[in-house]
């Protein structure tokens, strides 16, 4: 099998993108119409022992390969062993291109109203509201330190693991303090 260098393919085809399939590959119209204009190399990496990385055109559906996307085509070195494998070659992907294409295209924003002139803005005048009286009581943490025992069981029995005892407790602590309210 002829042998080419990475380096050549990347200065005839451009630089590559990595290209992560997340979906079946037969499902993915953008992956299927790279792989049909000759765009794809499936990168081999062995992920034990001491050998080099190599690089085959096409899909070769390793599931340990890492897949390169070509900006153009790379049907002059079909059949072909890619060696030397140098990934700072690689172009940095787009920002989440991909992703926005497969979602749905938003609703154009209607334009708003435009805003009015410094001189046609409406002045409202500020009318305070009206003062309530404070209601007394006696020490607050003497009424509530009842139903914080109380909460704190229910707390204790949810932890033990129940919680059904835990959720009897709250409902109970509920309808109390709604007759205190």
């Amino acid at each position: 099998m002829n042998t080419v260098r990475f380096s050549q393919v990347v200065s005839k085809s451009g630089k590559p993108e990595p290209y992560t399939l997340w979906a079946n590959p037969k499902k993915d119209a953008e992956f299927q119409r790279n792989v049909k204009q000759h765009r794809v190399m499936t990168v081999h990496q062995e992920t034990v022992g001491t050998k080099a990385d190599y690089g085959e055109v096409g899909f070769k559906g390793d599931r340990q390969a890492q897949l390169l996307v070509f900006p153009k085509s790379l049907k002059p070195f079909e059949g072909k062993r890619v060696i030397g494998v140098k990934y700072d070659l690689l172009e940095s992907p787009p920002t989440t291109r991909r992703a926005v294409t497969t979602r749905k295209t938003p609703k154009p924003k209607k334009p708003s109203a435009p805003k009015p002139k410094p001189e046609e803005q409406k002045i409202v005048a500020f009318t305070p509201l009206p003062e309530s009286k404070p209601v007394k009581r006696d020490d607050p943490l003497k009424s509530v330190a009842p139903f914080r025992a109380r909460l704190r069981r229910a707390m204790k029995a949810l932890e033990a693991g129940k919680a059904v005892q835990a959720y009897q407790m709250l409902q109970q602590l509920d309808r109390e303090m709604a007759k205190e309210a």
